[in-house]
């Protein structure tokens, strides 16, 4: 590393100069103006943030270009072709940092929300230091063309633009820096125009049209030669696998980025989002254990390194909490979650949006732990900032109703959930469209709520109005649907539609059966929908035989004692019907005690109560 001095007879003493157009004083006081001017109350303290984030990498960019100075001095040839690669790379971050700072110049409610975020993902400048990198563009010679500098400023714009969720713009920068880079046959731009491409793609659920571009990225990647790009493609192409539900191409896809990343100096960020997409992968793939050990150890990871990722560490955190709650550990889940909104909270500051969506998670948490009043309490409690922070009509706001919706139906109040999930549900329709994820899975659950409620043919019209939404973006073979079609099984149930609860119960089936082969969690409470939509119908025997049958498979496993209680209960009703009441006394206590063990159900608990004293 070059030592200053404050003498101006350095050979390399101009270096500290190049930046000041892009980055200075009067620079830095305009975006904390264009930040205050946004008027939202956490503008300053996420300013305050930001700000030194800027001044470091400024601070990294110079000492950068000090080095490929001194190197260039070193040097016997006055242009020898590493150097000129180490500066290309070096002005590719200065054209990054000065895209960045202009969106902050031009700063609204979306670019505050994420500032810290954006600021946080520039690309490192040590990556201009990477040898076996620099080579590898050194061995490409002639036979890498390069499109002009704006275009590549497209690029730029385009990746910030996509890092504080501005999907459009970041679609129209990315789509015309593609043209120009495909018209001069620049692979590297093109590869990084497609990458672009498919993550706005995947983010808005159009999996089929992320898979093309990224494959593309991919073909471009190889034809250039590049390691680190190729690396990236690569974890591109698994994260859209994963959602697409492609798991065996996925664990292949593991495989072959783990391989590619050891020839990486230095790939910290590419290697913790590895561990991160194998985690989800596993997740997705029902194999809950795994995924939660490999969260698990990725945090271990993350925590390992000076500094750490804060925003992978959360969405680690975030799975972690998820797992745990899929395996009945509901206290531990809590514990999981409110590290994510401290580590959150310190990062970006406790009011913003981010940490309140965080708290919701914890609210969540709680419910499922069993502490009623303290979920109530952290999601009116969100509800309240949400609308302090963001309005009274906003996502987030609707988001944390919808959460303390969720809250109040797992405690037993569903009159005052209704009202609650049906206005959430037209706020973020409104907001974000009829062909959002996050719309339809909170008409899903106001379709659930409304099943309780006695409404099952609302709840009918709601849950088919959120598979119209699924629909327009995921394949009818997609995971997501497994929840669809359980709560229409459940609908379907309490009109004594017998056959269309069993046909409902049957197409989650199928899904279960194609992406989580061997796992009884998600198909427990499926078969006993089927078993109870048998008994509706009169087939008793069969009835039992299902339940029989899951009972068994439950022994083998250690299973939630909630699933056990499903079974129990079901069976006890179904051996009723036929008559054999000792046995279904026996069943409904067994049913009873399996509930007993999860606070969550305690209202279960007291029906069954109810239900032992009149039989």
């Amino acid at each position: 590393m070059c030592i200053r001095d404050s003498t101006a007879t350095r050979p390399c003493a101009a270096v500290d100069t190049h930046l000041e157009d892009t980055w200075s004083p009067t620079r830095r006081a305009e975006l904390q103006e264009a930040f205050a001017q946004t008027q939202l109350p956490y503008a300053a303290e996420t300013w305050d943030r930001v700000a030194p984030r800027l001044d470091a990498y400024a601070e990294d960019w110079t000492e950068a270009a000090q080095r490929a100075c001194v190197a260039d001095l070193a040097a016997p040839d006055p242009a020898p072709p590493l150097n000129l690669a180490r500066h290309r790379c070096i002005e590719r971050r200065r054209s990054d940092f000065s895209s960045l700072l202009a969106t902050f110049g031009d700063a609204d409610v979306a670019t505050v929300d994420r500032a810290i975020d954006a600021a946080a993902a520039m690309a490192p400048l040590s990556n201009c230091d990477d040898a076996s990198l620099l080579r590898e563009q050194l061995e490409r010679g002639d036979r890498h063309r390069v499109a002009p500098p704006g275009l590549y400023e497209r690029v730029a714009s385009a990746t910030v633009a996509f890092r504080i969720g501005d999907d459009v713009t970041a679609l129209q920068q990315a789509d015309e820096a593609l043209q120009g880079a495909k018209a001069v046959a620049d692979e590297e731009l093109t590869a990084e125009a497609l990458l672009i491409v498919s993550e706005v793609h995947l983010r808005a659920g159009r999996l089929e049209q992320a898979a093309a571009s990224v494959v593309e990225a991919i073909e471009a990647a190889e034809r250039l030669g590049d390691t680190r790009l190729r690396a990236r493609t690569r974890l591109q192409l698994l994260s859209t696998l994963t959602d697409r539900g492609e798991f065996e191409a996925g664990s292949r896809q593991v495989r072959f980025i783990r391989a590619s990343l050891l020839r990486l100096e230095d790939p910290p960020t590419m290697l913790l989002e590895h561990r991160l997409l194998e985690a989800w992968l596993a997740h997705r793939q029902g194999s809950v254990e795994q995924a939660l050990e490999l969260f698990r150890d990725t945090e271990t990871l993350a925590r390992s390194y000076e500094t750490i990722d804060t925003n992978r560490l959360g969405r680690v955190l975030a799975g972690q909490g998820m797992a745990l709650a899929e395996l009945g550990r509901y206290e531990e889940s809590l514990a999981v979650q409110q590290r994510a909104v401290k580590l959150l909270a310190e990062r970006l500051g406790t009011q913003t949006p981010r940490v309140i969506e965080a708290r919701m998670g914890v609210a969540t948490a709680m419910s499922n732990a069993g502490h009623t009043d303290d979920a109530f309490e952290a999601a009116q409690s969100a509800v309240r900032d949400a609308l302090r922070v963001t309005g009274d009509d906003s996502v987030l706001t609707a988001s944390c109703r919808a959460t303390l919706a969720t809250a109040y139906a797992a405690g037993g109040k569903l009159s005052e959930a209704e009202p609650l999930l049906r206005a959430a549900t037209v706020v973020l329709e409104r907001e974000l469209g009829p062909d959002n994820a996050k719309t339809a899975y909170a008409w899903m659950n106001f379709g659930r709520v409304l099943v309780y409620l006695d409404k099952p043919v609302e709840a009918i019209e709601v849950l088919d109005h959120a598979a119209k939404i699924m629909s327009v973006t995921l394949p009818p073979s997609h995971t997501d649907f497994i929840y669809i079609h359980t709560n229409l099984a459940e609908a379907h149930l309490v009109l004594e539609h017998w056959q269309a609860a069993a046909d409902a119960a049957r197409r989650a089936e199928t899904i279960v059966m194609r992406s989580f082969a061997g796992d009884n969690g998600r198909l427990v409470p499926i078969r006993v929908l089927q078993a109870t939509a048998l008994r509706g119908a009169g087939e008793l025997e069969a009835s039992a035989e299902v339940l029989q049958a899951v009972l068994e498979g439950l022994a083998a496993t250690t299973a939630r004692p909630a699933l056990i209680g499903e079974a129990e209960y079901e069976l006890a009703l179904t051996r009723m019907v036929q008559g054999k009441t000792v046995e279904a006394t026996q069943r409904m206590k067994h049913a009873r005690a399996a509930f007993e063990q999860e606070e969550i159900h305690k209202l279960r608990v007291a029906a069954i109560d109810t239900w032992l004293a009149e039989h």
